[in-house]
């Protein structure tokens, strides 16, 4: 261990309770906003079979993300386990469910699947990846959510967004900067780095960009597939909302999560969508009814892809051989 170890575990811990803390207000708060007898009148009021179809969305909206993945980081003349990593990539986001930022998805270049893939490419593929569906939340926010809010709420968290990304590519392209976060996280977690630069590079060179097309195509419906399962999940409770207005108030509930100051978005999520949805004269009840659901099949989804992650695992284990 070493001098900083303490230290840093320190403030990991103090940064958890500050989560915890953060979360549990709004929980409080959110609560204390309710007619609980309203809440569970409409609770029970849901529609099963529309709820299957928002399982439907979900799943679709997963696998259009490791297909989008897929397409950045696959080398040329390099077997990648198409099958095989998206079940690592399902199972990753169900990790990323319980880490602030979604951090889990760092987990990924370590899966068996990943194995013939530089880690740096897919680390570099990640950080793409989420600047895509970044710009994608950010164009909705502006499209569909500034007709209704006010311009300085969509604005401030587009602005930290682009502020965000132009650190990112400076970092990346000053040498000195890369050497010492390369030294950093190799220190502590690994090659996961290794070769990153000449992947982020080689990605957005002129003749890689033609992957780049359908990767934002893909990205464009992971986005309008969860748009659908929102969509679907507040029709099961018998409340329509136009597709553009649910469009925008998700666009803005993403950004409100930038900053991962309570567990898994809890609180936040479930507090913009209260407030960005007065307007359309949906109740809190309605939306925390929604945003409940939502969550609960949210998790049945990724924990069945979790399952099926181990028990593809120990069939490899048993037979010693590597799934296609």
């Amino acid at each position: 261990m070493n001098e900083g170890s303490p230290t840093r575990s320190l403030w990991k811990r103090r940064f958890c309770w500050f989560q915890a803390v953060v979360t549990g207000t709004l929980v409080v708060a959110l609560y204390r906003m309710c007619d609980w007898n309203h809440l569970l009148a409409i609770w029970t009021s849901g529609d099963p079979r529309l709820w299957l179809v928002c399982v439907v969305f979900l799943n679709l909206s997963l696998l259009a993300g490791g297909l989008a993945l897929l397409v950045l980081i696959r080398g040329d003349g390099k077997k990648l386990p198409a099958a095989r990593f998206l079940l690592d990539y399902a199972h990753v986001q169900s990790l990323s469910q319980i880490t602030p930022g979604q951090m889990g998805e760092a987990l990924l270049p370590y899966m068996h699947s990943s194995a013939t893939i530089p880690p740096g490419t897919i680390a570099a593929g990640l950080l793409l990846q989420r600047m895509v569906a970044m710009l994608i939340v950010s164009v909705s926010a502006v499209c569909f959510g500034s007709s209704w809010m006010t311009t300085g709420h969509v604005a401030a968290p587009i602005g930290l967004v682009v502020l965000g990304f132009i650190t990112i590519t400076s970092l990346i392209g000053h040498e000195g900067a890369r050497a010492r976060f390369n030294a950093f996280v190799g220190r502590r977690y690994g090659p996961i780095l290794s070769g990153f630069f000449g992947s982020w590079v080689k990605m957005l060179q002129e003749k890689r960009l033609r992957r780049l097309l359908p990767h934002v195509v893909l990205m464009v419906f992971r986005f309008a597939a969860m748009v659908m399962a929102n969509y679907v999940m507040f029709l099961s409770f018998g409340i329509s909302i136009p597709v553009f207005v649910l469009t925008g108030t998700i666009a803005v509930t993403v950004l409100a999560t930038i900053i991962p100051i309570s567990f898994g978005g809890l609180g936040i999520v479930e507090g913009v969508m209260v407030l960005s949805l007065e307007h359309a004269g949906v109740s809190s009840e309605e939306v925390l009814s929604v945003c409940v659901m939502g969550r609960c099949l949210s998790i049945f989804s990724l924990l069945n892809w979790s399952f099926l992650f181990w028990v593809v695992g120990w069939s490899e284990f048993r037979s010693n051989q590597p799934a296609a």
